[in-house]
């Protein structure tokens, strides 16, 4: 995900060059996926999995002082063809780095970071280290390409442990280990007392367990057993983990375009009340009192609803008395109950999960990139003045989940919630046959009441949407990954080619074909064809016939390829739009892909601004 942008909205406070560090008031937020085989989907609840994964990580990072989150953008099982078996190999790293299928969800959902999750043996977890420069404080252009990792879905604290390899750091000092960018870029541990997250607890123990705390090294943090979390940088044996990830944050960050936009919408809360009668009091200046009694029976009827045409959901109200549309959570139990006011009113309740009250249907006959208004009545079923989150979502088999609302409830007073949500159509979502709603509070101590429960397609529907470009970068937000290529140097300079203020400069060329490059990998695919554009400009002191050139390089099994995507003269010192169409087809599986920008001679400085991939429909 991007972060330079919305760090330039903040408080921005740049330490000393050599330094390089840049403290923002908001966290850089890091967009991670996670895939697993079907069988394992099946076995687990991978929602609350990955969840959990990603909570103790993002805690972490609280508890260190780290400047980073984590958001979960996308999960989902991997088809059979793809080959991963259900208990995690060594072979599986490569593999997982090298699908095509694996690269093209990461393009679609802007992944910086991807996770295969699952049973493993031997051990909890296998990443590549990121690596870099220290004396630029930059992460190597490639290490976008290695930034996969597995995790035995057994071991809660490995997920953070291998993200973090992926994030540059490595074991710890006793370990003999050093980092991808910093030396001091590891864990820590002191004998027989704890370790951090990166830290092997064998390295620290002298036959005693040693447990490993939810910290990453941090030596200004003293929260490790009551010591220090890890040593200065100036240390012999230095171990700064925080320090080199909230330095490389926003690199990490930069890995791929920010693709799963957080939706903020209006939830409209309703409450019932309960009136109670008066009571009229009497007294007379008499010295006895006469006291009359009146015995009035109150026959109460069944709830008037309005009725909802249409509903998605069956029987939504209750007045079937019925739970048979409806499954529970973990093992929980539903039954239809009466809430009695001024008339009789049928709820569902669900109570005595093992993790969580709620309850789920199955709903057919919903489209994709189509607007469906929802809308719930729910109460925390208990009598203790408590307020719980209830969360509502869609499953889709195979797929993910789409988070519908989360609303803080309490049990004084149903609380309606009302949302408006849309399941877009992707490359590997191409009809919606079933989805189940879920209603639930990820709480067993109290259970939950739901009613009138409404599932209605919109009278507004979206507009159609004009194709975006897989791939855009105009430069606005940092150079976005892009790399340096054969011996050239990159780097944003204050011209553009529209209202933009920056683009990206190629400022040394030993060779006609130095220039710049981008991992396209998941974003041009074999069998479709593309449209690749640019902005060109070439330095105002070049003289002579020049040329712009993009190309597409590419390794499969069958070797090395080179593609002409457009080869033009252009002009000096005036930007000039460069074009072409492009469509391939691999032998096997695709190793490397990148796409390349240079052209002009030797020597010879350019610039190029708004570069786009369009899928040509």
């Amino acid at each position: 995900m991007n972060a330079l942008g919305k760090a330039l909205l903040s408080p921005v406070v740049f330490a000393a060059a050599s330094a390089a560090t840049v403290a923002i008031a908001e966290p850089v937020v890091i967009d991670v996926m996670a895939v697993y085989t079907a069988n394992t989907a099946n076995k687990n609840d991978m929602a609350a999995r990955l969840n959990a994964l990603v909570e103790y990580a993002n805690q972490s990072y609280i508890n260190s002082k780290i400047n980073m989150r984590l958001r979960l953008v996308h999960h989902s099982a991997l088809p059979a063809s793809e080959g991963f078996g259900d208990v995690i190999g060594d072979g599986d790293l490569e593999k997982l780095k090298n699908s095509e299928y694996v690269a093209s969800l990461r393009a679609q959902y802007g992944a910086d970071f991807v996770s295969l999750v699952g049973p493993a043996s031997g051990y909890c977890g296998l990443g590549y280290v990121a690596q870099g420069d220290e004396k630029t404080n930059k992460l190597y252009s490639y290490a976008k390409s290695y930034a996969f990792n597995w995790v035995n879905i057994q071991c809660t604290s490995s997920y953070a442990h291998e993200l973090g390899h992926n994030m540059s750091l490595s074991h710890s000092y006793a370990q003999g280990s050093k980092g991808g960018v910093y030396d001091w870029a590891r864990g820590h541990g002191e004998n027989n007392i704890f370790v951090t997250t990166m830290a092997y607890q064998s390295a620290y123990s002298s036959g005693s367990y040693v447990p490993r705390v939810q910290y990453f090294s941090n030596p200004d943090v003293y929260a490790c057993k009551g010591l220090a979390c890890g040593k200065p940088i100036t240390d012999s044996k230095a171990a700064n983990a925080a320090e080199a990830l909230n330095r490389l944050a926003v690199q990490l960050a930069d890995f791929m375009p920010t693709k799963v936009v957080d939706e903020t919408s209006s939830t409209t809360t309703e409450t019932t009340t309960e009136t109670t009668s008066e009571t009229k009091t009497e007294t007379t200046k008499e010295t006895t009192t006469e006291t009359t009694t009146t015995q009035t029976t109150v026959t109460k009827t069944a709830c008037k609803k309005q009725p909802v045409t249409d509903n998605f959901v069956k029987d939504g109200d209750f007045n079937e008395n019925t739970t048979r549309y409806w499954g529970t959570t973990y093992g929980g139990q539903l039954e239809v109950a009466e809430i009695t006011h001024d008339c009789i009113d049928n709820v569902l309740r669900a109570s005595n999960g093992r993790y969580s009250n709620g309850a789920y249907q199955p709903i057919e006959g919903l489209e994709l990139n189509t607007n469906y208004d929802f809308s719930a009545k729910v109460k925390i079923d208990s009598a203790n003045n408590v307020r719980r989150d209830v969360q509502i979502f869609l499953v889709i088999p195979g797929q993910r989940y789409k988070t519908i609302k989360v609303a803080s409830v309490t049990d004084q007073e149903f609380t309606v919630i009302s949302e408006r949500i849309n399941v877009e159509k992707t490359s590997t979502l191409t009809e919606l046959k079933t989805a189940y709603l879920f209603i639930h509070t990820p709480y067993n101590d109290a259970g939950l009441l739901i009613d009138e429960i409404k599932l209605t397609k919109s009278s507004e529907q979206p507009k159609p949407v004009v194709p975006t470009s897989l791939l855009y970068s105009n430069f606005e937000n940092g150079l976005q990954s892009w790399g340096a290529a054969f011996r050239s140097s990159i780097q944003l300079a204050p011209i553009s080619a529209g209202e933009g203020s920056y683009s990206l400069a190629v400022t040394y060329r030993p060779y006609w074909y130095s220039g710049a490059l981008y991992d396209v990998k998941g974003i041009i695919k074999s069998g479709k064809t593309y449209t690749v554009s640019a902005d060109f400009r070439l330095d105002s002191a070049a003289t002579g016939t020049q040329y712009a050139d993009m190309r597409l390089y590419y390794i499969d099994d069958a070797g090395h390829h080179w593609v002409v995507i457009k080869r033009q003269p252009t002009a000096a010192g005036q930007w000039q739009a460069i074009s072409g169409d492009i469509s391939f087809k691999p032998v096997g599986q695709i190793r490397y892909e990148k796409l390349f920008f240079f052209g002009p001679k030797s020597g010879i400085k350019f610039n190029i601004d708004n570069v786009k991939v369009l899928e040509k429909q």
